[in-house]
């Protein structure tokens, strides 16, 4: 069976070749908007590592869906649904995803669900709530910053 391990919305990931290494730079957990604009979150990615507990057995896949909630969602956004397959001898995969910019309503708490089911007869499994707060950007604070 599947397991979530690690899931975080970063501005860039860097992945060396040489050494396999992953590098999550500017984790997403506060986004400011303009005022005046309509809001609209950072063109950001979503780092995901999912494990299997029995690397030699067979490949497993599962389906992963993404979600939003926020302020002014009642129900819950879909943001991206997919197919992943841990293969055959492998402890694990890394999913690197561009979820680009996402519009939201207002300012506030709002969160990432991710969800997983490994066949249709099962139902979805929330993993993971990834939350993050949006705040408004005044100019008038982003001037008088720049003057002092």
């Amino acid at each position: 069976m599947p397991y979530h391990i690690l899931s975080a919305p970063c501005l860039r990931i860097i992945q060396d070749k040489n050494t396999g290494l992953t590098s999550l730079m500017d984790i997403v957990d506060t986004a400011f908007v303009e005022q005046d604009k309509e809001p609209s979150l950072p063109h950001f990615k979503l780092f995901s590592k999912w494990g299997k507990s029995t690397p030699e057995k067979e490949a497993e896949k599962f389906d992963v869906k993404l979600s939003l909630s926020g302020p002014t969602i009642t129900r819950k956004k879909q943001l991206d649904k997919f197919s992943v397959e841990i293969p055959q001898n492998a402890s694990g995969v890394t999913i690197i995803l561009d979820l680009g910019a996402i519009k939201v309503k207002e300012s506030g708490l709002w969160f990432i669900h991710i969800t997983f089911k490994t066949d249709s007869k099962n139902k979805w499994k929330e993993v993971c709530v990834l939350p993050f707060m949006v705040r408004s950007k005044s100019l008038n604070i982003e001037k008088s910053r720049k003057e002092g």
